[in-house]
């Protein structure tokens, strides 16, 4: 007996690299939609592996796992240049699961092909990640005796090397068909039910989840009944999608798998109670009415958008309905200038052209390669002397454009770039990968750029937020309200550029314009029940506004709280970003 425990503690020692009490993972963000193939671009540098949200409507995707914090924030880093501005690094310690008997069936290289079919036979799939090392595992056995009973199956099918170890639950990832790319399912696995072998019923994945971080208790709550004491656990903090060019191979994944920020229960909302309240008068709602998205509101809510005859309609409508997207100028500079870099046939356009704002994104492809040199400064000279140069000013830029500048840091050419957006008649908008390959240097940019009045800085559309499920709803049903006669796409575009800022934004909105954003949604709201008691269609069609209208808010909270905004400011970056949604075809209702 005491053998037996020996061998089991030293299984336990041999896994954790120097006895550690913890290993650890890099997190690239979390996304709905997520297929394997989204992040081939990233697995040279590490293992990718995908943790199920308990609800199974996303995923949290993952590298790793590392030995220390210096090897995980090393390829951290790494993951940040190519793309997932966000990954972070987090610590998983041994103590945090269960201890869990196992056998080892194979070792291997993570950047050689894995004859993952062969160990499909084995039956439930697991590993651990260390580095550039795999160890292939199956289980978990309910005890030594059940380990070793299947250990000797393992045997007689060609496995002579397998073994029974120990190992703690917060190391092992779930293998299936995301971590092996293979066609046909594997058998999923519960890391947090206990310790037997049984597959269970459902076919998504089940794991244990991350650490949790807790939310603001409570907003707009006058008039509410009190918060439990016992609030609900909520989400780890949601970094934002990767923003990349669409010409490089991991911008893929940034339009496929979309990030979907998970809502706090225990957030007191104005924007919860309406939804709860529209949802109690269509009688699908039989809970209090007090403000917390809770578990009865979320299945008030899918039975809503199941039985609501409206919201079924316009629900298949969305995937036919394009978003708004194009910013800027249609044409081919501004085309080339958004797929940079990574794509050759972008940068010969933007080499060929003498534009200003062509030379300045010259210069950016000439420090990238070879850093500072005079050929860098005089091509972003010529393109501020040109962009500025004998042009008419309404105020003064922020910057002296008469001067001659050396470029010796990326951060200085970054913030002249986005002076060149700002320029007088400029018309070409701000890619999306600059955010996302020069995070720090970009946000110094827009911080330094935001009082000046005098320019229209463009965004590329950038922002994940048109590919949420309750916004895309949202914005086809307000697009099917537009009574405009001439479809005006240059108001779409500039909404799509203002959605692009919010979504990025540093700070939070002014007191005056939070105040505006009020007011503009309860001029609509108040506008739409108008609207609503002329007719029984209205009625329904103001219904279903209302309900997607309240949830896209409720998320669009929680995406902000996610990027440590305060709930009140939350709740205006929210409003704001749905007036970029919606009020272009509701603005007879709104303006």
């Amino acid at each position: 007996m005491r053998k037996t425990a020996f061998l089991l503690l030293l299984s336990l020692w041999a896994l954790s690299p120097m006895g550690a009490q913890s290993h650890y993972t890099v997190q690239l963000g979390a996304f709905i939609n997520a297929r394997s193939s989204d992040f081939d671009a990233i697995r040279r540098i590490g293992f990718v592996y995908a943790e199920s949200w308990p609800d199974n409507s996303g995923v949290q995707v993952f590298l790793g796992g590392y030995g220390t914090a210096e090897e995980a924030e090393a390829i951290a880093r790494e993951a940040r240049q190519q793309g997932y501005a966000n990954a972070t690094v987090q610590a998983r310690a041994f103590s945090a699961g269960q201890p869990a008997i196992v056998n080892q069936i194979a070792i291997r290289d993570i950047h050689r092909p894995i004859e993952w079919e062969r160990f499909l036979e084995v039956g439930n799939l697991l590993a651990v990640v260390e580095g550039n090392r795999i160890r292939i595992l199956t289980g978990i056995y309910p005890g030594n005796d059940a380990a070793r009973e299947a250990l000797n199956s393992l045997r007689a099918k060609g496995y002579s090397d397998a073994f029974t170890r120990s190992v703690s639950t917060a190391q092992l990832i779930a293998i299936g068909s995301f971590e092996t790319g293979a066609k046909q399912p594997l058998i999923p696995i519960n890391l947090g039910a206990g310790n037997e072998q049984s597959p269970p019923a459902t076919t998504a994945r089940s794991v244990t989840p991350a650490p949790t971080t807790p939310a603001p208790t409570t907003y707009d709550a006058t008039n509410y009944d009190a918060v439990p004491a016992a609030a609900q656990p909520q989400p780890a903090v949601t970094p934002r999608s990767p923003i990349v060019p669409e010409g490089r191979p991991v911008a893929e994944s940034s339009r496929s798998a979309t990030q979907l920020p998970k809502i706090r229960g225990n957030v007191k909302r104005r924007s919860a109670l309406d939804l709860q309240t529209l949802m109690k008068s269509a009688g699908y709602y039989q809970s209090s009415l007090d403000g917390l998205y809770g578990s009865g509101t979320a299945s008030a809510y899918q039975s809503m958008l199941n039985g609501n005859r409206e919201l079924n309609k316009y629900r298949l409508l969305a995937q036919y309905l394009p978003a708004p997207s194009n910013t800027g100028v249609s044409d081919p500079l501004q085309e080339a200038i958004n797929d940079l870099p990574g794509d050759a046939g972008a940068g010969a356009i933007v080499d060929g052209s003498r534009a200003p704002i062509a030379l300045a994104y010259q210069a950016y492809r000439q420090f990238i390669s070879g850093g500072p040199s005079a050929r860098v400064n005089s091509l972003m000279n010529q393109a501020i002397a040109q962009a500025y140069g004998n042009k008419p000013l309404s105020s003064q830029p922020p910057f002296d454009y008469r001067a001659t500048y050396a470029y010796e840091s990326l951060g200085q050419l970054v913030l002249h770039l986005h002076y060149i957006h700002l320029a007088p008649g400029n018309a070409y908008a701000l890619p999306c990968w600059l955010a996302g390959l020069h995070p720090a240097e970009a946000a110094n940019a827009r911080e330094a750029v935001k009082d000046y009045a005098g320019g229209n800085l463009l965004f590329q559309a950038c922002d994940p937020f048109m590919e949420w499920p309750e916004v895309k709803l949202l914005y086809t049903i307000a697009a099917d309200l537009n009574d405009d006669p001439v479809f005006d796409p240059t108001r779409l575009s500039s909404a799509a550029s203002t959605r692009s800022q919010l979504y990025l934004a540093d700070d939070p909105l002014t007191d005056a314009q939070q105040a505006a954003t009020e007011v503009w949604r309860q001029k609509l709201l108040d506008n739409l029940n108008i609207w609503a008691t002329r007719d029984p269609l209205h009625q329904r069609m103001a219904t279903a506004l209302k309900a997607a209208f309240f949830q896209s808010q409720v998320r669009l909270e929680d995406y902000y709280l996610d990027q440590e905004f305060n709930a009140e400011e939350a709740k205006g970056l929210a409003l704001a970003t749905l007036q970029t949604v919606v009020n272009y075809h509701l603005r007879r209702f709104a303006e």
